[in-house]
């Protein structure tokens, strides 16, 4: 496998309100004649009756309308201006929306260079010194001894220890990671390689997440494949899939999702009502346009379904290390589906 398997890749629209432009039409002039007996007369008006009155009264009406027009523009105006200040509001409040990710992973912390990351995975891939552990790992719900043993059983399960390849930054949208590719070779010179991730403490420290470097389901993968199992955390890679079949086979209330697991070799099934928080969840993580996507999610068996089939009943993370947020251990229902 190449190492840029494990690596995942992690705009605020504008908008402004139109402007309307006013104009006033021309008005005519009123012409004047002199009559025969020398009185002058406006062309176009009364010859007769009270013809200042009349002028006044239709110099009343035009000003009455020139200031209705003028009154409207105003008011339009206004109400362009407010809409330019909503929307400038709107556009600072969707930049800030967009960044959101990137301010929940902020840190003050300075990510490790390539040679600190690759000596801590080194450090702790070689530690059997129980006092040194809980400075080396992140623990999760792990006791110290399971570490250790975990790390003395590592090169039966995949080999000797071959060197570790730099990932850099691989964040998620909860988390500040660093990934390290661990390699190992087997007797018959077969190549094993295990995902490990390092996130900083709350002083700052880089360690590494046991959990996500173990792989921990609860319970194990043979107990949550046995017939009527009931929910179970897992930490998977998903893929978008077109398969549906049983209690999933309509494809206008389930998203479909091909899901694996390093640890066994075959695929499973995960299954989104369309429009949960969960479909909603899993479709933000392939927002980017990545073909696969590793996630910590909580799955469960349902009724008809097969061995392999699962309904997803929570997103715990993208990527496998869980928030520090969240409880841990992780809660897993007892109720049997």
């Amino acid at each position: 496998m190449n190492p840029n398997d494990f690596k995942r890749d992690i705009a605020s629209r504008h908008t402004r309100a139109g402007e309307d432009s006013f104009g006033m039409g021309r008005l005519g002039r009123m012409h004047e004649t002199a009559s025969s007996d020398g009185r002058v007369r406006r062309r176009g008006g009364r010859s007769g009756g009270k013809p200042d009155k009349d002028h006044k009264w239709l110099s009343l009406v035009l000003g009455g309308v020139a200031m209705t027009v003028l009154l409207g523009a105003v008011v339009i105006w206004l109400i362009s201006v407010a809409q330019r200040g909503r929307s400038a509001v709107a556009s600072e409040m969707v930049a800030m929306e967009g960044s959101l990710s990137e301010v929940e992973v902020a840190s003050q912390f300075p990510s490790p260079s390539k040679d600190e990351a690759i000596m801590l995975v080194e450090k702790a891939l070689e530690n059997r010194d129980p006092d040194q552990v809980e400075k080396l790992f992140r623990m999760g719900s792990a006791s110290v001894s399971e570490v250790i043993h975990f790390c003395e059983e590592l090169p039966k399960r995949d080999g000797t220890f071959d060197g570790c390849q730099w990932l850099s930054s691989i964040d998620s949208r909860q988390m500040l990671l660093e990934g390290v590719v661990a390699n190992f070779k087997t007797a018959d010179h077969a190549i094993h390689q295990r995902l490990v991730l390092l996130t900083p403490d709350s002083s700052g420290r880089w360690q590494v997440d046991f959990e996500a470097l173990a792989r921990v389901v609860k319970p194990s993968w043979e107990k949550i494949l046995a017939p009527g199992s009931g929910n179970a955390v897992v930490r998977v890679t998903l893929a978008p899939d077109f398969y549906y079949n049983g209690p999933f086979s309509d494809e206008a209330k389930w998203v479909s999702y091909g899901m694996s697991s390093p640890d066994l070799d075959f695929l499973m099934r995960a299954y989104c009502r369309k429009g949960s928080p969960e479909a909603e969840a899993l479709k933000r993580m392939f927002s980017d346009g990545q073909k696969s996507t590793r996630a910590l999610l909580e799955i469960r068996h349902v009724e008809g379904g097969e061995d392999k089939q699962f309904e997803v009943a929570r997103v715990l993370a993208q990527d496998w290390v869980l928030p520090a947020e969240q409880s841990s251990p992780l809660p897993v229902p007892t109720k049997r589906l």
